[in-house]
C-alpha cells in the first residue's frame, strides 16, 4: 500500500521534481563556470604581479648598483670641490660646567 501511494505521489509531482532537479543542475553549472573563471583570473593576476615584482626588483638592483658606484667615487677631494670643508673649530660638546661656548650644561639629571 505504501508503495502505491509513493508511486501516485511521484506521478503527481514528477513535473515539479524534474523542474527542481533541472534548476539545481543549472545552478550548479553556473557556479562551476563562475569559480573556474575566478580561478583563471586569479592565476593571471598572480602572474602579472610576479612580472611586476621582477621588474621592480631589477630596477632596485640597478639603483643599488648606481648608489654603490656613486658612494665609492666620493672622497675628500670631491667633497671639498662640492663646498664641504673640515672646519673643526665650531664643534661643541656637552659638559657638566658651561665654560664651553654653545654647550649644553647638565644640572643634576636635567638637561
Amino acid at each position: 500500500m505504501n508503495l502505491r501511494k509513493l508511486q501516485r505521489y511521484l506521478e503527481e509531482y514528477a513535473k515539479y521534481i524534474s523542474i527542481m532537479l533541472m534548476s539545481f543542475v543549472v545552478t550548479l553549472s553556473v557556479l562551476y563556470i563562475y569559480f573556474i573563471n575566478l580561478s583563471v583570473l586569479d592565476t593571471m593576476t598572480r602572474q602579472q604581479n610576479d612580472r611586476l615584482i621582477s621588474v621592480a626588483s631589477s630596477d632596485i638592483g640597478i639603483l643599488e648598483n648606481d648608489y654603490i658606484n656613486l658612494r665609492d667615487s666620493l672622497n675628500l677631494g670631491v667633497a671639498k670641490t662640492m663646498g664641504f670643508n673640515d672646519d673643526f673649530s665650531k664643534i661643541h660638546f656637552s659638559s657638566e660646567n658651561s665654560n664651553v661656548a654653545g654647550s649644553i650644561s647638565l644640572r643634576g639629571n636635567e638637561i
